[in-house]
């Protein structure tokens, strides 16, 4: 089977750099953190909701596809970086900063301040979800 779960497809370090650098699906460059971030961790299904990345074989991980849901997002910059479990959204704004947005509440509401960074959001998600399952 070819990387990403996808059997007719094969995704080399080429096409993933060049994905990273700018994805017409996302009309909008990747902010340096989470190009970093998506060369290790590419739409995995770990933490409460899993993270979303270049996975055009899974709709439910694919960065594009999520955004896609919520097209009030795009003009402001937000990515969708990680998902809590309920349907709720861990966003990068342009700036890098993470934020979250509680879609059940108001989906065009993005709360700041919990996480320095991306890194800081991931690092939290899957300590919480590995005391949730102890």
């Amino acid at each position: 089977m070819a990387p990403y779960g996808h059997p007719r497809r094969r995704f080399t370090a080429q096409h993933r750099a060049s994905w990273l650098r700018s994805n017409p699906r996302l009309h909008q460059q990747l902010p340096p953190q989470l190009r970093e971030f998506l060369t290790v961790c590419n739409g995995a299904r770990i933490g409460p909701g899993g993270f979303f990345g270049q996975r055009p074989d899974d709709s439910s991980r694919d960065l594009p596809a999520v955004l896609a849901v919520w097209p009030e997002w795009a003009p402001k910059g937000w990515l969708p970086v990680a998902g809590d479990g309920c349907g709720n959204y861990y966003v990068m704004t342009p700036d890098g900063e993470i934020g979250f947005v509680d879609t059940m509440t108001d989906p065009d509401v993005l709360v700041l301040g919990r996480y320095s960074d991306l890194y800081a959001c991931v690092e939290s998600l899957l300590i919480d979800d590995q005391a949730a399952a102890e």
